[in-house]
């Protein structure tokens, strides 16, 4: 496979806060990551929104935004209980995939780092 082109970047910005610091129970963090989801659906502020964990620290949700929305998540998460929310600021490379001569057959692109 030839290599493959980086077509946009954008600022964008990783975004993390812990099980431990949440202000509530296990089905409050549930249901605030939930909601976290339901805002991604109807508003599409991130590029990646999940649940994590390590044999360290726990679980925890990760974000990566789009940089304009940064304050909004923010707020968001403090009213739904997350507390200690850390961010940091990142470039996102955008690749117009079905466009890209290399991958014009394959139905879905995965990116592995």
């Amino acid at each position: 496979m030839g290599k493959i082109t980086i077509d946009r970047k954008e600022p964008a910005v990783e975004v993390s806060a812990w099980y431990e610091d949440f202000d509530g129970n296990v089905q409050k963090w549930r249901d605030s990551f939930y909601t976290l989801w339901r805002y991604q659906l109807t508003w599409d502020f991130a590029y990646r929104i999940d649940v994590r964990e390590t044999r360290s620290k726990g679980t925890y949700v990760s974000l990566l935004i789009r940089k304009a929305y940064k304050e909004q998540v923010l707020e968001t998460m403090d009213d739904l209980g997350y507390k200690n929310i850390l961010t940091s600021d990142t470039k996102v490379g955008i690749v117009y995939g079905f466009e890209t001569p290399e991958v014009e057959d394959i139905e879905d692109l995965v990116i592995d780092y």
